[in-house]
């Protein structure tokens, strides 16, 4: 796990090169804090899940 999220982090500093300014998704808060330090201003880190979401409390409804 720890390899995989290295290689997405030295992928994402490579493409930091462009003048864009580029968008990234994270779903795990952890991840968030980690890539915004990282890419600082050169990055819009967004959170894709809300804080305090546990997915281990989700629970399937069947609606008809």
């Amino acid at each position: 796990m720890k390899k995989l999220f290295l290689l997405c982090v030295l992928l994402f500093i490579s493409t930091l090169a462009s003048a864009e300014k580029l968008v990234v998704g994270i779903t795990l808060h952890p991840y968030y804090s980690y890539v915004s330090k990282v890419a600082g201003d050169r990055a819009e880190v967004l959170p894709l899940i809300a804080g305090g979401f546990n997915p281990t409390a989700m629970s399937c409804n069947r609606q008809i």
